[in-house]
């Protein structure tokens, strides 16, 4: 599957997300430009967010999840929708949100 950033582009966030524990300001940066902008985001973001619920990156996966359900972005990949479900349930959980 070809992932693409909020600017419909190939954008592969893994090297950035996998970057966030050396150098965690440029990474989120990165990621922040290419994952959310104005409300928008793509696969390359819902293919984060797994990474970034592990990190920690809360607000940046609250960011793409309130977009995710404007009903204006493209909807999660099929191939994607169990982990990040595993995921944010196991968020949820830890804050006994759910």
């Amino acid at each position: 599957m070809d992932l693409v950033s909020v600017y419909r582009v190939k954008y592969d966030p893994f090297p950035a997300l996998s970057k966030l524990q050396l150098d965690r300001q440029s990474a989120l940066e990165e990621l922040w430009e290419n994952l959310y902008h104005q409300g928008d985001v793509d696969s390359a973001s819902y293919a984060a967010v797994p990474k970034l619920v592990e990190y920690g990156e809360l607000d940046l996966v609250a960011a793409i999840e309130v977009a995710r359900n404007s009903g204006i972005n493209p909807p999660v990949p099929k191939e994607l929708e169990k982990i990040i479900k595993k995921h944010l349930i196991t968020l949820f959980q830890k804050f006994r949100v759910i």
